[in-house]
């Protein structure tokens, strides 16, 4: 069975975070979209559901808890959004189709996007005060 991580470029950092599999993307919380005419592209910023099973060198000690995730997705062939909030927080798919698929869905908010290639462009860890 194929994952999220097998349909996007550059994930071998995140899967090595998560013992070599991909972490759930259900539910993330939804901080960004970013959409830009070149391309077209769109970037989406959101933090993962579990913290990392191996986080990287420093994090444990810096006290690091959530891990947070930028992906940009480039040849964007059509995109939807309905609804937008301060808090959204829902799963997130990434499937291969006749194209990539990509959706979100939330109480709030949702988006499904059709584009060529996903990257993983950006892992970061901070400490989310609970």
């Amino acid at each position: 069975m194929t994952s999220w991580l097998d349909e996007v470029d550059n994930g071998r950092f995140l899967a090595a975070l998560y013992g070599g599999r991909a972490p759930s993307l259900d539910p993330v919380n939804l901080h960004e979209i970013l959409l830009h005419r070149d391309g077209p592209t769109i970037a989406l910023r959101f933090d993962l559901p579990e913290f990392a099973t191996k986080p990287a060198k420093g994090w444990d000690a810096a006290g690091y808890n959530v891990v947070q995730v930028r992906l940009t997705l480039f040849g964007v062939l059509s995109a939807r959004l309905d609804g937008w909030a301060t808090t959204m927080t829902g799963p997130l798919r990434i499937e291969r189709r006749s194209m990539l698929s990509v959706a979100f869905a939330a109480d709030n908010a949702a988006f499904h996007i059709e584009t060529e290639f996903v990257r993983v462009d950006g892992v970061s860890p901070y400490v989310q005060e609970r």
